[in-house]
Parts: structure tokens; sequence; C-alpha cells
């Protein structure tokens, strides 16, 4: 009998680690009462669809909040929270019956105190009641209230003649970021242009026109602003004036004798196109010589690029 002993010893472990075994596969099998988790901001325009979960409070965006959406297998008492290092910062629900389907519960990272959360990472956690069990998902929430730095801006040319020759026809705004960001260039008081991707630098090229629409001649005032991933957007910055001109001339009035030759100068990026009296040519850019009509008047002097037109007056009378 007692040689017996050990044999039995060894049997019983033996199918206590069978039966352990056997438990854990089991569990392995089972399947979890949440899944299809998805965490985010939402997208607007896709209700079921979540972006990245990296959002700020204090934003004043369409993404400043969380989507927590998971789809519950079966029907339970769910009480779900936000922690961070193991405390709990906000609860979303608490013991609220749900059926078998989608769950989708909103943060907004304000506590209820009403004090908005400290940036950093967080976890939603599920508790369910009829389960017994309690699940941390696995999609943390990143909090980022602050927004980005303009680490460094430069802009070239500053006058611009958006006439679609080729040449001085766009702005380049070089730019660098202390974060990814998407950059906005304000031309007056409209956007002009702005980055399709999130970047820490690269450039914006203004072509002069807003919309579909080239601008008219004139001064205008430009502006960056940037906005972060979690949508944080910085006060504009000033960038200093461009100026967008087609073809300037020296003088707007001109004062000459009959058939006396004149100088003007005329300041645009292509060959122009000049009228007067009748008389019409073409001449490049810089000091033009033209001559003056042969009977005494005021004549109007068009000179023309690209469909811009700028006008003098020519004044022809005797002298002496």
């Amino acid at each position: 009998m007692a040689r017996a002993l050990p044999t039995l010893l060894v049997l019983a472990l033996l199918g206590a680690t069978a039966a352990a075994f056997a438990l854990t596969e089991s569990l392995k099998l089972e399947k979890t009462p949440i899944y299809r988790t998805h965490v985010g901001r939402p997208i607007p325009g896709q209700p079921n669809r979540t972006g990245l979960a990296l959002f700020s409070p204090v934003c004043r965006c369409a993404t400043d909040h969380v989507v927590v959406r998971f789809y519950l297998r079966k029907a339970d008492r769910l009480t779900v929270w936000i922690e961070r290092k193991g405390e709990t910062v906000d609860t979303l629900v608490r013991d609220c019956r749900y059926g078998r389907g989608w769950v989708r519960l909103t943060w907004d990272g304000v506590q209820p105190t009403g004090i908005v959360v400290p940036d950093g990472d967080y976890t939603p956690v599920v508790h369910l009641a009829a389960e017994h069990r309690t699940i941390a998902l696995p999609n943390p929430i990143t909090v980022d209230t602050q927004a980005p730095a303009i680490d460094s801006t430069s802009v070239k040319p500053t006058v611009i003649s958006p006439d679609a020759d080729g040449k001085g026809d766009r702005l380049t705004v070089t730019y660098a970021f202390s974060e990814k960001g998407r950059a906005t260039l304000l031309v007056g008081s409209h956007v002009a242009v702005r980055t399709r991707f999130p970047r820490t630098s690269g450039r914006l090229r203004w072509f002069g026109k807003i919309g579909t629409d080239t601008v008219p001649k004139g001064a205008y005032p430009l502006r960056l602003v940037v906005r972060d991933q979690a949508g944080n957007r910085t006060e504009p910055r000033a960038l200093g004036t461009v100026t967008v001109r087609y073809v300037t001339l020296g003088r707007r009035l001109i004062s000459a004798g009959p058939g006396e030759r004149f100088y003007l100068r005329v300041s645009a990026d292509a060959p122009v196109q000049w009228r007067l009296a009748g008389r019409t040519g073409r001449a490049k850019p810089g000091t033009i010589v033209l001559r003056a009509p042969k009977r005494v008047g005021t004549y109007r002097l068009f000179v023309s690029v690209a469909g811009h037109t700028a006008t003098a007056r020519v004044k022809v009378e005797r002298i002496g």
C-alpha cells in the first residue's frame, strides 16, 4: 500500500494539471463579452468611424471630444469610466443596462468638477455586472491642450504678379513648427491656402487667388495659423505684406511737346502692349521710349500685360 501512494500522488497531480490545462484552454476559447472596439475623435459626416485617439477639450472645434464604441455580445449592466495611472478621473455611465449590439459613449475631457483633465494618456475601462468582469480597453486616449509653437517662417518674394506667365506668379511661405500641424495662410481676412497633411516643416505656395478668383492689384497683409493634430490652434502670426502688381507705371501724368519723345518706367514681368492716340506697340518691361502725338491735347496712354492695364495721361502742349 505504501508503495502505491507515490504512484497515486503522481496520478493526482497529472489529473490536476490536465484539468487546469483544460480550464485554461476553455478560457482561451471563450469569446470576450465586448469586441470591435473603436476609440477616437469623430470624423465629420461619418458617424460610424473614428479618427485619432488624440484630442483637445479646449480647441472649440468639431473634434473636442472622443468616442468610445464597442460591440456588446450579450445584454448587461455596464459601468464605464476613464482612468489614469489607476485613478478614476471621470465616469461615463454607471450601472446602465445595454442590450446586445453597439454601445457608443463620448468623453469631453472635462471632469464632473468642470475642470479639464491634465494633458497625458488615459484608459477607458468597462465593467460588466452580469459577467463579473472588468476590461481595460487597449485603446489609450491622449489629451493635448497646448497649441504648437511656430519656430520659424520666411516669405519670398514680397512682390508677385499672378498673371500665369510663369514669372513671379507665386509667393512661397516656408515654415517650421514645434510639432505636426496643418498650416493655413490668410491673405487679408481670407483663407488663401492650407496644407493637406500635418507636418513639422514645409512650404505653402500662393498663386494670387482667393478661391478661383485672382486678386486685384494692391498690398495684402499675410498671416499664418497652425492647428495641431489634437485640434489646438495658434493665434495668427503676422508675416508682413505682399504686393500684387501686374503692370505699374512710373508716372501717371506725362508732359511733352508735339511729336516729342518721352521716357516712361514700366514695371512688369513680361512684355507689355501699349496704345496711345491710335498707335500701338510692344515693349519689354523697364524704361520704354514713346513719341507724343503731334497735335496739342490730352491723351490717355494704355499699357497692358496679360489682360491687366495701367493708364497715364499724356499732356501735349507747345513749349515756349
